[in-house]
């Protein structure tokens, strides 16, 4: 019998231990679980299948179904009949080296093909013609220079630009007169809208 004031088992208990060897007749079971212990659940080892991308190189996936390495990237400028994405993929590979070689060549030929084409794009478009690429990165541009530069958000046509900003530098839409290279704003100050014209220009729109 447990006391409950003490929290001990009473010595005229039947309970009470007359022996400490387990399965004894006189080994008292309820005083050796009285106490409340929390044991951890056990372990199970999770068994990992091989990872599906490749640490080494964006785009190398590896193919569970057929087993094989393949490289996939995306193409900017192409679009599906239903206008997503459209990607090109390598052939499959067993080894994985060989399709990290093989994506790489893919990503410098998808490359190629865009500076190709939105170049192309830039000496047709007559807001953009005759003016420069500009950098990957504005900070090496020169400022009071327009620059042409793909939209992103516009399916990746042509569209002026200049340098903006000294901490934080970008690219900016430039004025649409030619020969000048100031920032272009929106129409009516203050709320969003086409930005065309800078400042002084602005009467234009």
């Amino acid at each position: 019998m447990v006391d409950s004031k003490t929290d001990k088992i009473s010595e005229n208990s039947p309970c009470a231990p007359q022996s400490a060897e387990p399965g004894s007749l006189g080994f008292c079971y309820a005083k050796a679980t009285h106490h409340r212990t929390t044991t951890a659940p056990p372990h199970h080892h999770r068994t990992t299948a091989p990872p599906d991308r490749s640490p080494f190189c964006t785009g190398v996936r590896f193919c569970s179904s057929i087993k094989p390495w393949r490289g996939t990237l995306n193409d900017r400028l192409a679009r599906t009949s239903s206008g997503k994405k459209r990607h090109r993929s390598t052939s499959y590979f067993e080894d994985e080296s060989e399709c990290i070689l093989a994506t790489r060549a893919l990503r410098v030929e998808i490359n190629r093909d865009y500076q190709k084409i939105t170049t192309s794009r830039a000496a047709s478009d007559p807001l953009t013609k005759g003016l420069p690429r500009g950098p990957d990165n504005p900070s090496s541009a020169q400022t009071d220079v327009v620059y042409w530069r793909p939209n992103k958000q516009n399916a990746h046509e042509p569209y002026p630009v200049v340098r903006s900003g000294i901490k934080k530098v970008r690219w900016v839409s430039s004025c649409q007169v030619s020969g000048c290279f100031k920032i272009a704003q929106p129409k009516n100050r203050g709320q969003p809208g086409l930005r065309i014209f800078c400042t002084a220009h602005r009467d234009l729109g």
